[in-house]
């Protein structure tokens, strides 16, 4: 059971660091004017 635990708190681990380098490298890309935004499909009626 804390093999489970442990392996969970690490796949949370890395996908917390994955969502702030996400976030870190399109503020880097905004502030050159070069970020690339989807659109959102349920705000275009």
């Amino acid at each position: 059971m804390d093999v489970l635990i442990n392996v969970f708190v690490a796949l949370h681990v890395i996908g917390i660091a994955s969502l702030l380098g996400g976030f870190l490298t399109q503020m880097k890309a905004m502030g050159a004017g070069t970020a690339r935004f989807s659109p959102r499909c349920c705000t275009e009626r």
